[in-house]
């Protein structure tokens, strides 16, 4: 309602004048049958999401039975299928990865770790143990330094990262992871006297 007040004509005082606007309420008829609709498509939706959950759950449990059984490839190739399956899981391809590591297959450990959207510290010195082993230094070394980065100081990170500055040839960066390694364990010898002499070359 809209209240508007102007003179008569006379000019003897006010009169108001009241419209009324149209209102349409809530059409709760609509919501009645909306429900209904979106039950029936929720349930759909289980439905097609159901086999896939069952199919990457088999597959983690094949995966963890194979590393048991001291099969890496295969288990690297049923967690690489659940990673596809499950793409909110990022462990799964880390998982991937350091399978096909631990069978020796470095092309495909390097490929999925590669591709995982986070690593752990062990996930990171295998990337960078594989570029190694594949002669693809420069890449070892920027894992390894990466893996640095995000989660901090690290023993095996350091080592990886002193022997890929020593392939790349660069000898004073190598000099400087192995201080740092020696500066976390003094427990390897002859990584203390390569580390407090300095560069080899």
């Amino acid at each position: 309602r809209v209240g508007h007040k102007r003179k008569n004509l006379a000019g003897k005082g006010t009169h108001t004048r009241t419209i009324i606007l149209p209102f349409k309420g809530y059409n709760y008829c609509d919501m009645r049958t909306l429900l209904p609709r979106l039950l029936i498509l929720l349930a759909i939706l289980g439905l097609i999401a159901a086999p896939v959950l069952f199919s990457a759950n088999a597959d983690i449990r094949r995966a963890d039975s194979a590393l048991a059984e001291a099969r890496p490839l295969e288990a690297s190739a049923d967690f690489e299928h659940a990673a596809t399956l499950l793409f909110w899981r990022a462990d799964l391809m880390e998982r991937a990865g350091r399978a096909a590591f631990a069978g020796g297959d470095l092309s495909a450990a390097a490929r999925l770790l590669a591709s995982a959207r986070s690593l752990s510290v062990e996930g990171w010195s295998d990337l960078g143990a594989a570029y190694y082993q594949l002669e693809r230094f420069d890449e070892s070394a920027r894992a390894l330094q990466r893996g640095l980065d995000i989660h901090g100081a690290n023993t095996s990170l350091y080592r990886g990262l002193a022997l890929a500055r020593n392939a790349q040839g660069d000898f004073e960066s190598e000099a400087a992871a192995l201080k740092n390694y020696v500066a976390l364990d003094e427990t390897d010898a002859a990584v203390v006297v390569r580390g407090n002499r300095g560069p080899v070359v």
